[in-house]
C-alpha cells in the first residue's frame, strides 16, 4: 500500500463524500443504509482523492438488479448487492478532476498492489472488492 496514504484514508463518508453520492440513481434507497456499500471501496476513492489533490465525482456506486439493467450494466455487477457481502455493493466508478482515467488506475494499481479489480474507460476509472484480482478496460 502507498506508504504516505497510511491512516489517511480510514473513514467512511468524510468531507469529501457523503451517503447521497453512493444510492442507486432510481431512487429506490439502495445505497442509503449503513451496509449497503463496501466501505473499502469509499476508503479507495478517498485515497485517490488525498492522493491528486483533486475532486473526485462518484458516477456510479450502488444500483439495484432494475437499474444496473436499465443502464446497461453486466449481469453480476458488483455495483449491484452481494451476497458475500451480506447484501452490500461492493464498486464503485469515479472521475478524478483533471486526471486521465488510466492514471487513476495506475495509481489504483499501486496502491492496491494488485488486489481487487480496477478498470478504466473514456471517462471514469472503475474500482472493486472482487476477492480476486483483476484488470480491465472498457
Amino acid at each position: 500500500m502507498a506508504a504516505h496514504l497510511n491512516g489517511a484514508c480510514n473513514m467512511r463518508f468524510n468531507k469529501y463524500f457523503q451517503v447521497a453520492e453512493m444510492a442507486c440513481k432510481c431512487g429506490c434507497g439502495f445505497g442509503t443504509k449503513p451496509g449497503d456499500i463496501d466501505e473499502r471501496v469509499v476508503w479507495i476513492a478517498t485515497c485517490a482523492r488525498i492522493h491528486f489533490a483533486a475532486p473526485v465525482t462518484i458516477t456510479s456506486a450502488c444500483r439495484c438488479p432494475s437499474h444496473n439493467a436499465k443502464v446497461g450494466g453486466a449481469k453480476a455487477s458488483r455495483h449491484q448487492p452481494q451476497g458475500a457481502l451480506n447484501g452490500a455493493s461492493s464498486a464503485l466508478d469515479i472521475k478524478v478532476k483533471g486526471v486521465a482515467p488510466a492514471q487513476v488506475q495506475a495509481f489504483l494499481d499501486e496502491l492496491l498492489a494488485g488486489r481487487f479489480g480496477v478498470g478504466y474507460g473514456e471517462t471514469f476509472t472503475h474500482v472493486d472488492t472482487r476477492d480476486t484480482p483483476a484488470r480491465f478496460d472498457y
